[in-house]
């Protein structure tokens, strides 16, 4: 028996449970468990991972280790595998899983699988901080694949580059790659690997909807996705889930907004999820900053420059700000955002309408809130959101 085995029958033993009872728990029948236990069949890697999510609850590490000594095992519908590993372990950030399903596709004798290695390495780069407009221009550079053939790879490039967009704010652009992730998702014949494809583009679709300012369909998306069974394999996703309502209140509800924001943080420090943790520490601290509230227990060491700058601009220290937003021009990297706090730190309202005209254009009709109210207001030397949604 290996150690994953032995993992599961040993927690069977120790909870006085049957397989029959294991499986109602996680949703799989008695036979698919006690057969595979015993030697007679294998099991998919989405089994397992619903197996997993009880026998080791909250425990990433343990989990990537059952996960990577799973796929070791397998002797067949490896390659099928091997894809559902890659988006699991990417959603949940399994890193270590990730970099070994790089290496094993990357040294593989088959071709579909080094195919496969190249898209995950760019995948695996943007969990790094990489630079992700170069990583655009590469997707955009890679050779056309046979999409009856390979659908798969196909749709793995397009949300990797709907992903990239939405970090750029670059929402315009995306409806083009949604469209053919669409025609080639019934070239996707595996049911587990639609079904998973699938949840992580209603995701994808509903952060979308946020960024389009649609915040009633947005909310309603996401109460439907978080009652969504692929959940059960997906722990670190429900943070996620959690950090989008959060974000969807900051221009409209502080308490509502810190509540699902402080709620996401914890998740992603226990998980942990180093790269999520930064992102919600981020929404809390321009939480914190547009609401001129709890403005003292920012640390500002621990800001990125974006946050930085605003934070300098809240406390007095414009000039400094100026200097920071100085090299993000000589480094061609002003975003819109950037831009409005140009126009704050320069109490100029012309470059506060640049700042509205740059969302605008990129479709990005959610954070374009922040100038259009300096905007509205007539006034950049001080600014704070003081009115309330009742929830």
């Amino acid at each position: 028996m290996n150690f994953v085995k032995k993992r599961i029958d040993d927690y069977i033993s120790e909870k006085n449970l049957s397989y029959g009872d294991l499986g109602i728990q996680v949703d799989v029948t008695q036979p698919t468990i006690s057969k595979w236990i015993n030697g007679e069949s294998e099991i998919s890697i989405t089994t397992l991972c619903k197996i997993i999510q009880k026998v080791s609850p909250h425990n990433r590490y343990e989990q990537e280790k059952l996960v990577l000594e799973h796929i070791i095992s397998l002797k067949k519908r490896r390659s099928i595998n091997i894809k559902l590993a890659f988006i699991i372990a990417y959603l949940n950030r399994y890193v270590s899983v990730l970099e070994n399903l790089i290496e094993l596709c990357s040294n593989s004798k088959e071709t579909c699988l080094r195919n496969y290695s190249k898209i995950f390495k760019l995948y695996n780069e943007r969990l790094n901080d990489s630079d992700v407009r170069k990583q655009f221009l590469e997707l955009e550079r890679m050779n056309p694949v046979n999409t009856k053939n390979q659908a798969d790879i196909a749709i793995l490039q397009d949300i990797l580059k709907i992903l990239i967009l939405l970090d750029l704010s670059e929402v315009s652009l995306i409806a083009t790659y949604r469209s053919r992730i669409e025609e080639n998702l019934p070239f996707i014949k595996n049911s587990d690997l639609n079904e998973l494809i699938s949840f992580w583009l209603a995701e994808i679709d509903c952060y979308q909807l946020l960024r389009e300012d649609k915040l009633v369909e947005f909310r309603m998306q996401n109460s439907l996705i978080q009652k969504n069974s692929v959940l059960k394999y997906l722990p670190a996703v429900k943070g996620l889930l959690d950090l989008r309502n959060g974000e969807s209140y900051i221009f409209s509800n502080f308490n509502e907004s810190y509540k699902y924001t402080t709620k996401a943080l914890n998740m992603f420090e226990c998980w942990p999820d180093t790269l999520r943790y930064e992102l919600a520490l981020s929404n809390l601290n321009f939480l914190k900053l547009i609401w001129d509230k709890e403005i003292e227990t920012i640390n500002p060491d621990k800001l990125k420059v974006e946050d930085k700058i605003l934070y300098l601009i809240k406390i007095g220290e414009k000039k400094q700000a100026i200097l920071l937003l100085d090299k993000m021009q000589l480094k061609g990297t002003m975003t819109p955002l950037l831009t409005c706090y140009e126009g704050i730190a320069k109490n100029n309202l012309n470059i506060i309408k640049q700042s509205i005209l740059m969302f605008l254009e990129k479709k990005d009709k959610f954070f374009v809130k922040l100038p259009e109210m300096i905007y509205n207001k007539g006034d950049c030397s001080e600014f704070s959101l003081v009115k309330e949604e009742s929830v």
